[in-house]
């Protein structure tokens, strides 16, 4: 019957898997009213008792019949069957590929009552499964435990990285890029740019910025347009254009490219002051990058605060530019915006020209009407934030 039990366990179809697992209960029922173990058992099957027990873990995993796993290894023991770590290992692999992320940390209780210890390899599995079901402190356990075993792996180190991020804990990230560079372990753009985005949302901007620089001096330099985006942001977030835009210097003086999440978030900063705003979009043809609905979003808006007729005229055509790119609810919001503007600044002639522009674009006076305005309100507010490429 065991012989029976392994062959369908072992077979790939749902049908033989379940066949499996209602003969095993039906062997657990014969032995006991025998009173013989199954290792005694064994003897007279052609398997171990151990490879039988395993054929029936991958089994249950397999068939969808996970929870079962927890009784099969409690059978195990008190079967008095020897537990390897490669099959408490390879168990917790197999649950993960199922995403059965808490069964899989499960089996660590287990290897841990055995007086088992995890490999390297597994420590950094176990901490990956703890972000996963959201147990930083877990996580950060298990970091600590592999730490002192062996080097972490810059996928342990990852991990780590992104709980501390949604924790804002950025001193443990800083911590933790200090601890690659002196374990050896290389240290990239990504994962820099994870402790700098952690270091920004706590405004530790000046953090930021030295990070920044050491990525800069190192060798070889591992800061990209996304790091520098990223220190962008934290200057813009406190209201400091000026420092922003001595960032975007760095960034070309670096060898790098800024891209259009560079500029409108500095745009973003600068449009309380119109030309400063308005150099950096020609700053940023010049660089090869046009402007976007973003762009349009953040000048109109700023001429809520100065409606000078040489703003206007310049949104006027940067709107007639972006022509059809730009949905109708915003096209029509972003109009009215400016049809105010042009109403505020006491130029018939370049009203005249506003309503003009509108009708050419196929929208009347009533379309581009302020009652919309929330839908404008909610572009301005989606500019990318991040410091993402």
């Amino acid at each position: 019957l065991m012989d029976d039990i392994v062959d369908n366990a072992r077979g790939l179809s749902l049908q033989r898997s379940a066949l499996a697992l209602k003969a095993y209960t039906e062997l657990q029922a014969s032995l006991r009213e025998r009173g013989i173990s199954l290792p005694d058992a064994a003897q007279h099957s052609s398997v171990t008792a151990l490879d039988f027990y395993i054929a029936l873990v991958q089994c249950a995993i397999r068939s969808g019949a996970s929870e079962a796993v927890e009784a099969i290894i409690a059978d195990m023991a008190q079967q008095g069957v020897p537990r390897s770590l490669h099959c408490y290992e390879s168990a917790m692999k197999q649950l993960a590929c199922q995403k059965h992320f808490r069964l899989a940390l499960a089996m660590h209780d287990h290897v841990k009552a055995d007086g088992m210890t995890p490999s390297a390899t597994t420590y950094s599995c176990l901490i990956s499964f703890a972000v996963e079901v959201g147990d930083w402190e877990l996580a950060g356990t298990f970091f600590e435990q592999l730490g002192k075993v062996a080097v972490p792996s810059i996928r342990a180190y990852m991990a780590m990285l992104r709980v501390y991020s949604k924790q804002t804990d950025w001193r443990s990230s800083v911590q933790a890029i200090r601890d690659m560079h002196s374990r050896g372990v290389p240290v990239d753009a990504l994962a820099l740019n994870i402790v700098l985005a952690t270091a920004v949302a706590a405004n530790q901007v000046e953090v930021v910025d030295s990070l920044v620089r050491e990525a800069e001096e190192a060798s070889p330099p591992f800061c990209d347009v996304v790091s520098y985006n990223t220190l962008v942001k934290g200057y813009v977030q406190r209201g400091d254009a000026s420092r922003a835009l001595q960032v975007l210097d760095r960034l070309i003086a670096f060898g790098l490219e800024p891209n259009g999440i560079t500029f409108n978030s500095i745009i973003d900063a600068a449009v309380r002051g119109s030309e400063v705003a308005w150099e950096l979009v020609t700053r940023m043809r010049s660089c090869g990058l046009h402007p976007d609905k973003f762009t349009c979003s953040i000048l109109v808006k700023g001429l809520s605060k100065d409606p000078t007729p040489k703003h206007i005229r310049d949104t006027l055509k940067l709107l007639l530019d972006l022509g059809w790119t730009l949905d109708a609810p915003l096209r029509s919001n972003l109009y009215s915006a400016v049809r105010l503007a042009a109403a505020q600044s006491g130029d018939p002639v370049l009203a005249a020209q506003t309503m003009a522009q509108m009708r050419r674009q196929d929208m009347s006076p009533m379309e581009a009407a302020p009652k919309r305005s929330c839908e404008f309100g909610r572009t301005t507010a989606a500019l990318p934030r991040k410091g993402s490429a």
